[in-house]
Formats: C-alpha cells, sequence, structure tokens
C-alpha cells in the first residue's frame, strides 16, 4: 500500500509496524522487500513524493563551511526510488585489499570480511539481471575482444564492472509492484522525519515523527527502525536522535558525524587515438546477451603501500556533444531498454542518423560486441580517488533551519594533501604503465597543466556524490557507531543502513555494496525479531526471482 501524507484528510494519523525503515532508496527499498517478505509488517516513510525529482531538493540544503563541496543538492534525490533514479548502474564490489586495514592512510578494517559482504551478491545480481560473471582481472570469456588490457601488472589491475540496464537502474521500478501490492507494507511519502520519542531508560527508540508541508502529521510506532536515507540525511537524523536525548545517546562515541569523505574525480588528461580499431576493442564498453561491461583500472594494494597513498582508478568519458551520433545511440538505447517503442520512433526520426556511421555502429556491437567510438569524439582522461579517512572532516548540526523547522547539516570538509598525494601516485604511475605496456601506441595521453609537475590537481577536482564514513562500522563502541550486522552500538533497536557505515571508500562506487549491506541488515532484523525466512511462503530467495523476471 502507498499513501502521501499530503493527501490524507485527517491532520493527523499514526501508525504501528514490526520494523519501521526510514528513506526509499535502494537500501530503504530492498530492505522493505526484504522484510515484508520474512512476514513483518513493515511501514517505510520518504520525506520526498511519489516521483523523484526536485520537489523536496531544497530540503538537502547544506551550510558548507570551507565551501568546497560540489553535489550537497542535486547528487542526492528524494521520493521513490532516492539516488538510483539519478544513478549511471554501475556495479563493482569493493576488493580484499579495499577492506583491509591500511595504516598509511590511517583507515581501519572493515570488522567483516570480503566473504561475509559477499554473501548477498547472488541475489543483488539476480534482482537487477546482471550476468554472474567474474568482476575481477582478466576479461570474462563471452565480453572478450581480442585487444585486452594487461593482466599482473604492478601498478594496475583491470577489473569488470557490470552495468544494469536503463529500466532496472531505479530499483523503486523493479520492486514497486511487489511492495505496493504487499500485505505487509505500508509506504509513506511526503513524510519527512523531524523528531523521535526515546525510552530512555533502555536506550531504545519508541517512535518517530514525520510532517509534510502543510503541517500533517504521521507518527509511527515500531518495534525496530532502520534509518536507510542516505549517508549526509542518516547523519543528520543520528545527530537530530542524539539532540532528543540530551546528546547522551552517543555521548561516549567519538565517530559519530565524524570521517566524511567522498571519491575526488580530476579531469587529468585527454586521448589521442592512434589506432581507432584496437582502441574501441580495448577500451571501450562490450555488450553481450543484453549485459554490459567495462574495465575498471585501479591502483594496486602494492602501489598504494609503496606510495603510501589511498586507493584510486582510472576512467574514461566521452563528450557527447561533439559527436551526434554516439549522443543518438545513447537515446535510442535508453528508449529499447525502457521498452518506449513510441519514444524510439519519434528518437530515430530526429537523429539523423548518418547511413555509414549507423553501420559502423551495428557493425562493432555484432561483431566485436563493443560500442563504435567515432574518431571526431572527445575522449577525456579522469583519475577519481579514494579520499583518506580524516577525523577533522565531520558532519554537524547548523544553527540554520530549512523550511520544515529542522537544523539543516554543517559540512566541514575539504580534500588534505594525503589526497593530492594520491593524485600525484597515480598520473606518475600511470604514465609509467602506458608506456610500458604499449598503450600509447594505441591512445597517447595528452596531460593537461594540472597533472603537470607543480600544479595542484586538488584544486581542479571534485567530489564524486559518494559520500560515507559518518557513521562508520566498528566492533569498539567508543570509535564506531554500528556492529558487522548494522545494528547501532548506542540504541538497542535501531539499524542504520547506508555508504554512513563505510569505515573507508576504496575505489569502487558504492551502489553495490550499499545493496550488500541491506541484504545482510535485513537478515539481521529478522532473526532478532523471530522470523527467519526458513519456509518456502516467506523464502526471499523465491522473492528476488520474482522481482528478476518482472
Amino acid at each position: 500500500m502507498i499513501r502521501s501524507l499530503s493527501e490524507i484528510t485527517q491532520p493527523s494519523f499514526s501508525t504501528r509496524a514490526d520494523v519501521c525503515v526510514i528513506g526509499a532508496g535502494m537500501a530503504g527499498l530492498y530492505m522493505a522487500r526484504q522484510l515484508a517478505s520474512y512476514g513483518l509488517r513493515t511501514v517505510l516513510v520518504e520525506s520526498g513524493s511519489a516521483r523523484t525529482g526536485h520537489s523536496a531538493n531544497d530540503l538537502n540544503e547544506i551550510s558548507d563551511e570551507h565551501g568546497c563541496y560540489q553535489w550537497p543538492v542535486t547528487g542526492r534525490a528524494r521520493g521513490l526510488g532516492g539516488s538510483s533514479s539519478v544513478w549511471g548502474g554501475k556495479m563493482m564490489p569493493l576488493s580484499s585489499s579495499d577492506m583491509a586495514e591500511r595504516p598509511h592512510i590511517d583507515a581501519p578494517a572493515w570488522p567483516l570480511s570480503h566473504e561475509a559482504l559477499l554473501e548477498g551478491l547472488t541475489e543483488i545480481e539476480a534482482l537487477f539481471k546482471l550476468d554472474d560473471g567474474t568482476y575481477e582481472e582478466g576479461a570474462p570469456p563471452h565480453f572478450r575482444t581480442g585487444v585486452e588490457l594487461p593482466q599482473g601488472d604492478p601498478d594496475f589491475a583491470v577489473r569488470w564492472a557490470k552495468w544494469t540496464r536503463f529500466r532496472r537502474g531505479n530499483i523503486w521500478r523493479i520492486l514497486k509492484d511487489q511492495l505496493a501490492n504487499h500485505p505487509f507494507a505500508e509506504i509513506w511519502t511526503n513524510a519527512t522525519v523531524d523528531d523521535f520519542s526515546i525510552d530512555r531508560w533502555s536506550q531504545r527508540l519508541v517512535s518517530l515523527h514525520c510532517r509534510d508541508d502543510a503541517g500533517r502529521t504521521l507518527d509511527v510506532q515500531a518495534d525496530h527502525f532502520a534509518l536507510a536515507a542516505g549517508t549526509i540525511e542518516s547523519t543528520r537524523l543520528l545527530l537530530m536522535l542524539d539532540r532528543c536525548g540530551d546528546d547522551r545517546i552517543f555521548g561516549s562515541c567519538d565517530a559519530l558525524g565524524r570521517y566524511f569523505q567522498d571519491h575526488l574525480d580530476a579531469h587529468v588528461g585527454r586521448l589521442a587515438v592512434c589506432d581507432p580499431d584496437r582502441f574501441d576493442r580495448l577500451l571501450a564498453p562490450r555488450y553481450r546477451r543484453m549485459q554490459r561491461r567495462s574495465p575498471h583500472i585501479e591502483l594496486t594494494e602494492r602501489a598504494q603501500t609503496d606510495d603510501g597513498v589511498a586507493s584510486a582508478f582510472v576512467h574514461m568519458t566521452v563528450d557527447l556533444s561533439q559527436n551526434e551520433t554516439l549522443g543518438a545511440v545513447k537515446r535510442l538505447t535508453k528508449r529499447i531498454e525502457m521498452n518506449d517503442y513510441e519514444g524510439l520512433l519519434g528518437e530515430f526520426q530526429r537523429s539523423r542518423l548518418a547511413p555509414g556511421s549507423l553501420g559502423r555502429l551495428v557493425a562493432r556491437r555484432l561483431y566485436h560486441h563493443t560500442l563504435f567510438m567515432p574518431g571526431d569524439v572527445g575522449f577525456n582522461l579522469r583519475i577519481c580517488i579514494e579520499q583518506a579517512p580524516r577525523s577533522e572532516n565531520r558532519i554537524l548540526l547548523a544553527d540554520t533551519k530549512d523550511r520544515l523547522g529542522m537544523p539543516k547539516v554543517n559540512l566541514r570538509w575539504r580534500p588534505g594533501d594525503i589526497d593530492e598525494r594520491t593524485f600525484r601516485s597515480t598520473v606518475s604511475r600511470l604514465s609509467a604503465y602506458w608506456h610500458r605496456q604499449g598503450l600509447d601506441r594505441i591512445c597517447a595521453i595528452d596531460w593537461l597543466a594540472c597533472a603537470l609537475p607543480g600544479a595542484s590537481i586538488i584544486e581542479a577536482a571534485q567530489d564524486y556524490a559518494h559520500p560515507s564514513g559518518t557513521a562508520r562500522m566498528g566492533t569498539d563502541v567508543r570509535h564506531s557507531v554500528v556492529g558487522i550486522d548494522l545494528d547501532c552500538h548506542h540504541v538497542a533497536n535501531l539499524s542504520v543502513v547506508s555508504a554512513a557505515c563505510f569505515p573507508s571508500s576504496g575505489s569502487a562506487n558504492p551502489s553495490l555494496t550499499i545493496m550488500l549491506l541491506a541484504w545482510r541488515a535485513a537478515r539481521a532484523v529478522s532473526r532478532r525479531m523471530g522470523r527467519w525466512a526458513g519456509n518456502a511462503q516467506t523464502n526471499p530467495g523465491m522473492k528476488i526471482r520474482e522481482a528478476a523476471n518482472a
């Protein structure tokens, strides 16, 4: 059942649940789906409307002390689907070295193993209809083109990212029918959490209070609560919860709000293509049976340790504005994958594709299973680094209020010297790698001024809208907010499920890891509440397969 707080006729409403989930992004919707399938009455509250958009995005506005953060508003989306509605669809797990202790950047080890993190991988991949091949070095056999990036290099490893289809990128499209019609699921939109009721003796949440723009209110009582509102919003709500408890709930914890980090991305060069055929087969996205893969070139663990730097990866972007053919093909592909055939016809009529270009695109896709990259396109070389966790980078509550009267986020964050060193290490090793492996005979690198010695790459870099770290996972309650099953150390019936729980961010985008944590948290909550899915009626695997076939 889906209800909007803005559409109820009475000024206030209350409801009761086994579990209340806050936030309808990737983690929240998936958790709600899992919990309902386990037979737990689940209420999900979402600040945005049934359609993602910018109507509630002004609530994302923050106070940025240093003026460094680029994407606090548009990098996050409210509404059903959350930021998955603006997500590109890339799926990449953290590497085992990303999760290990790295003293050279003061990054703690994740408290759960790499194998434990990946326990839910098969179900997540089935949900998004991804192939079951490896992400690790060496292109899967059916994605090989005959021109491959080297393996076993001391400086760079090449892993293989998977990509969702356009129409499955927004998780709400996948789970909508199941959640809307599930007898144990109740979804409220336009319901922004603005207060909490706490049993101070037991350190348990009793209920939360939501409101809409017109002042209508919703109170939700539950036995357990799951906070899945994204890094920045989840941290704000945890700080508000602490304030409701007179700053005593997290009084013994020195981690809440600290260690804010984001990936930092910089345009460092341009690629001058010398051999177009081999270039396409080497670096272009690869396709097979409606599956898409792309190379993920990342700094090796050895290189990071030797240089005392964080993780990083190298990627290529294309300026579609310089070539109408590629732009048109991207739009046509999106229409096809969304089964929008009426829009497809109109797009094809508008595209004015040249027969020669179209023929080369088709031939490249059929024979080499890659995307044809026209020679007049600009290829940009970019480096994206993991920001080293630093306690002084933090989120606090600001004195200023948003339009609902809640304190805004005060962000105290900026890149540091170690982040510049990570960029410099990657540039230096990439230059040597490119020459050593003969890649400069396929496409030469024309370095931009920021990448040259004596310049600052940090000044040309910007955050990548991948915030994390401010409610980090750990085993010591003094220095972490949640444990290995995402249970809050300091509130007995609260889980926190977002990238805020990452002790470090590695060189993978956070989407897959967030989903894996949501899978883990849902199972932990169901076990705690005595509703483990041990029979066919509530078997989560069956339900996931149903969603995958939708």
